[in-house]
Order: structure tokens, then sequence, then C-alpha cells
């Protein structure tokens, strides 16, 4: 939770600082964080190769602020740390569907 937390600080401090690299690549590396403190390492790399792909969608294409997605992550810290696993689970997937729904569709994809 502690390294969690840090990891989310350094989210924010990226925010503030307005370098839109370094919080594209923390606010994806979160997510590599989060799945490395499992024991499941086919899902640990399967994220790893995800996150890589999803970075490069997010910096070509995504121009929303990602205010939102810091403050998630944070609540997200907070179910685990409090045990609510289905809240962790029902917050997990929405915050997915929202980061994906901000991409466009293979169809309408052309980099701004």
């Amino acid at each position: 939770i502690r390294q969690l937390r840090r990891h989310v600080e350094t989210q924010l401090e990226a925010e503030r600082s307005g370098d839109r690299g370094a919080r594209i690549r923390l606010l994806t590396e979160f997510h590599t964080l989060l799945a490395s403190l499992g024991e499941n390492r086919a899902l640990e790399e399967f994220v790893r190769h995800l996150a890589v792909k999803t970075s490069l969608a997010v910096v070509l294409y995504d121009h929303v602020g990602s205010a939102c997605a810091i403050e998630e992550h944070s609540h997200l810290i907070d179910l685990i740390a409090a045990g609510d696993i289905a809240g962790a689970v029902t917050l997990m997937t929405t915050h997915l569907t929202t980061n994906q729904s901000r991409l466009p569709t293979a169809a309408e994809a052309r980099p701004l």
C-alpha cells in the first residue's frame, strides 16, 4: 500500500509540473506496479506488454487531462487497503473502461 501511495504521489508531481510524458508513463506504470505485487507472473507480463501499447496510444490520441485517473488510482488503493475487493474490482473495471472509451476506434484513429 505504501509503495502504491508513493507512486500516486509521483503521478501528482508530474501532473503539477505539466510533464505530460512523465504523467502518461507514470499512469501506465501504476497498472504494471499493481500487477507486479501479486503472485501471478503471467498476469504481470500481460499487463507489462499491454502497458507499452497503451502508453503509445495515449501519447498519440488522448489529449484529455489525467487528474481523474490519479484520483481513481488513489481511491483504488484506499479500497484495497480497506479490504474492499468488490469495490476495487468495480472501480478498476470502470477505470479501464473509461480509459478505453477516451481513445478513438480504429476507424477514427488519426494522430492529433
